[in-house]
Order: structure tokens, then sequence, then C-alpha cells
């Protein structure tokens, strides 16, 4: 959902002593800082800088605390449209308590809508999200601070598993998944050219372990590597490339074994071939 801005602001929307003693508030990518892009009538319009959004464009009412904007993406990007609605309060000293609910469409036509809780109080920000037609209890709650390097840094814990991560200033995100029995591990970068990678350990079935990396690239495209273990053993290595409807290859090369080579169609169906003459079926 947040993704940091860098442009100057024109609105003096901020009129009283700012509540974070950081100057936090024209890149937190948060609805004040979408205001504070416009002419401090609570509409605004403006060009993001990084490179999947063309355009953020909508208005928050300081009478009633309504708010919407939606947000435009670059023809080749996975994602084609963002709307938000909801309500709250953008204060004048920088704080934010706003509930709204915000639809992600992708390439496909799929929706994705969550729901949001953000609460800013001086330097602290807690954000819960959770699925539009789930309950409230489930909310994954991010909760952290700004600091001077211009970023906010969040911790999360959910059932099993402990979260942290990043929003900095320069776009980047991070974050880091640990299972708290130790059987997955992921690192998150999503960067502002609209790449995103991972790397990640835990099992993969059968008994097996697995150490992976994953990019997902503007267009939506995954190119994906891994290596299996058995205990200690290298078991298999894994190279595959896929479209974002889910279509493509892989190369599985099985230690001391065949090498394979899978066929996937978007709607599910796979087929595999493999040197040593075995080919098949390998749907779900």
């Amino acid at each position: 959902m947040l993704i940091a801005l860098t442009l100057l602001g024109c609105s003096a929307w901020i009129d009283q002593e700012p509540a974070c003693d950081q100057d936090i508030y024209y890149w937190s990518d948060d609805l004040l800082a979408f205001v504070l892009t416009g002419d401090g009538s609570g509409d605004f319009e403006f060009d993001p800088e990084d490179t999947p959004r063309t355009e953020v464009a909508g208005s928050y009412d300081p009478d009633n605390g309504d708010s919407e904007w939606v947000a435009k993406y670059d023809a080749d990007y996975y994602i084609r449209r963002t709307e938000a609605e909801g309500f709250g309060t953008v204060f004048h000293n920088g704080n934010l308590d706003l509930l709204f609910t915000e639809t992600v469409t992708d390439m496909l036509g799929d929706v994705f809508e969550t729901d949001y809780r953000v609460q800013r109080t001086g330097c602290d920000m807690t954000i819960a999200s959770w699925d539009s037609s789930g309950n409230v209890d489930d909310a994954f709650v991010m909760a952290g601070s700004y600091s001077e390097d211009s970023v906010w840094s969040w911790e999360a814990d959910f059932p099993g598993y402990s979260y942290t991560g990043s929003l900095r200033q320069n776009l980047n995100r991070t974050s880091l998944i640990e299972a708290e029995d130790g059987s997955y591990w992921a690192f998150t970068t999503a960067k502002p050219d609209g790449e995103t990678t991972q790397d990640w350990t835990g099992d993969c079935g059968d008994g097996l372990t697995c150490e992976g990396t994953s990019t997902r690239h503007f267009d939506g495209t995954l190119e994906s590597s891994l290596t299996a273990f058995d205990g200690e053993d290298e078991y298999a290595e894994s190279v595959g490339s896929f479209e974002y409807d889910g279509s493509g290859v892989e190369t599985i090369t099985y230690v001391g074994g065949a090498t394979c080579d899978f066929t996937y169609q978007a709607d599910g169906d796979c087929e595999y071939e493999c040197d040593d003459g075995e080919d098949g079926d390998c749907t779900a």
C-alpha cells in the first residue's frame, strides 16, 4: 500500500507545530502527503516519482472527513488501477486517523479489496489491514516509528510468524518474515522501478527443504530459481519463467537423475518431458 514520495508539496496544510520532529510528511505516501501536493483545499492531482504510477488524484473534505483517490499506472505495469474511499482526519500537525477501503485491479481484471486503518501520532504510526470479506479481528497490524535516517521501521506479529519491515524516503520497501518454528524465512524488497525480489528458505513438501529466489518484473512476469535439499544432500535444482497469468516453463534437474521440462498453462494444466524418455500430465 505505501510507496514513498520525494516530491515537494505546494500547500500549507500543516499550520501547527509538526507532531513529529522528523521531516516525514511529504514522502510518507499517505493521504496527508497527497493533500500537501494540492492547493490546501484538500483536492490533489499529481504524478508520483515512482515508475509504475502515472497519476494520483482525489480529495479530502476537511468538513466531514470523507476522502477518495485513484491511482493510475503505466500501461505496461501489471497493476492497472487502485481506488480508495473512506473517512477520517488529516490533522494540521501531521497526525492521521483514517479508515478506508482500497480496491486494486490487475492486468487480468482481477479485483482485490483491502480495508485499512492508519493512525499516526507524532513519529509513531500503526497500519492495520484486513481482507474486506474477512474479520477485523484478523487484521495484520504494522506498528513502528519514523527515524532520523528517513525511514519508517515497523514490526508485526501474526500467529506463528514475526515480521519486520521498512518504508524509506528513497522509495524502497522491505519486509522480513520468519516462522517461529524456523520452518520459513523470506526477505522481500519492493523497488520504486516496479520490480520486487524475494529470497526465501523453508519446507517445500515431501520432507525437502528449499532455498529460493524470485523476481517479479514490471510487466508481471516472474523468474524463479531454487535448490531443494533432502537433509544436507542436494536433491534438485529448478529454474522457471512465468507470465503473470501463471503460464510458463520450469526446468528441474534431479541430482544423479533426469532433467525434466515442465510446461504450465494459465488454466492450471501441466505437462512434463524428461531427457530419460519419461513424460506425462502433471496437472495438480
